[in-house]
């Protein structure tokens, strides 16, 4: 999942945004 790393910043934040998104998606779904 490191293909866009502006400086290699894809770190907790991004993955929480990530995870936060994936999360509402999923809820959202059902």
């Amino acid at each position: 999942m490191h293909s866009l790393s502006n400086s290699g910043f894809t770190t907790t934040l991004e993955l929480e945004v990530r995870l936060k998104d994936v999360d509402y998606e999923a809820d959202n779904e059902d």
